[in-house]
């Protein structure tokens, strides 16, 4: 059975799914997975915002409902967005690996991705490295969005690959945005990540961190979660200053030391994360017809 690859698409749903690497004859997408009474599954090309969703797709072969969570039921639909990898042919979408769930945390990552894209996009280009966007859930990140780069590091990232907040920069960013109540909370939570962290901080040095990043305004993790990996991140805001989401650049840490990742490549992110901040809220502002109106 082919392993994952890396996504190098976007989160919203786009069919042909994008090919995997050259010799891995398998394709990845995320979508909304719906089935009728009568029916059998289909991958969601076109998926309406009614309940349950309007969905006009492709046949996925090998699709049990038994084998997943996170799915939605109205009337004799059932339904869910989920992370999926296989073959692609004539018209038939047959999964070759388990299916991963994206829940909430990724369709609420979908309008603020459309509008990050083309920045991220422009980031990548300008510093060469892998750019992600991530949200938390739990006491993990979960990757919602991500620009890469062909580069090899220790840990293969995906949609819907789950860290532990506490050793990504990401995650730096996500948490100081917490009240000390909520921090506490989310710290007791279990990762989910299956992943133990290189480093992890204790609670009073993580305190001091948090209180920088809250100071400074953006985050750093040298090889905390893995040797050979460094990040910035920068917070995404609302309109209410509440951060929404966090951005990052990756970098091998034996290519870049910290003083080019903090002088080169933080300035030109900083300034993505902003833009986006300002597009988001400017949206938010906007108008929302009520489609009940006559």
């Amino acid at each position: 059975m082919p392993a994952p690859f890396d996504v190098n698409a976007s989160p919203d749903p786009d069919f042909p799914p994008r090919p995997a690497p050259d010799g891995e004859p398998v394709y990845e997408a995320n979508l909304t997975v719906q089935q009728d009474e009568g029916h059998s599954p289909e991958a969601c090309v076109v998926s309406t915002l009614m309940m349950p969703p309007s969905c006009g797709g492709l046949p996925i072969v090998g699709w049990d409902w038994d084998e997943v969570d996170g799915e939605q039921t109205f009337g004799p639909a059932t339904w869910g967005n989920y992370h999926l990898t296989g073959r692609y042919d004539d018209g038939v979408f047959t999964l070759t690996t388990k299916v991963l769930e994206l829940g909430t945390t990724y369709v609420a990552a979908l309008g603020i991705w459309e509008l990050a894209r083309p920045h991220l996009e422009t980031l990548v280009a300008q510093t060469g490295e892998s750019s992600s966007m991530s949200q938390l859930d739990g006491s993990d990140i979960v990757y919602v969005a991500r620009v890469p780069v062909p580069k090899i590091i220790a840990l293969s990232v995906h949609i819907g690959t789950r860290f532990p907040a506490v050793a990504t920069s990401m995650g730096q960013v996500l948490l100081a945005d917490l009240k000390e109540d909520e921090l506490s909370a989310v710290l007791q939570t279990p990762s989910q990540s299956g992943i133990i962290p290189r480093i992890t901080p204790s609670r009073r040095a993580l305190d001091r961190d948090l209180a920088q990043v809250r100071k400074r305004g953006w985050a750093i993790s040298d090889e905390r979660l893995s040797l050979g990996i460094r990040s910035v991140a920068a917070p995404i805001r609302d309109a209410a200053g509440t951060t929404v989401a966090a951005v990052n650049v990756t970098v091998h840490a034996a290519e870049t030391p910290v003083a080019e990742l903090t002088s080169r490549h933080l300035p030109l992110l900083l300034a993505t994360a902003e833009d986006i901040t300002r597009e988001w809220v400017n949206l938010a502002r906007l108008p929302v017809p009520d489609p009940l109106a006559t």
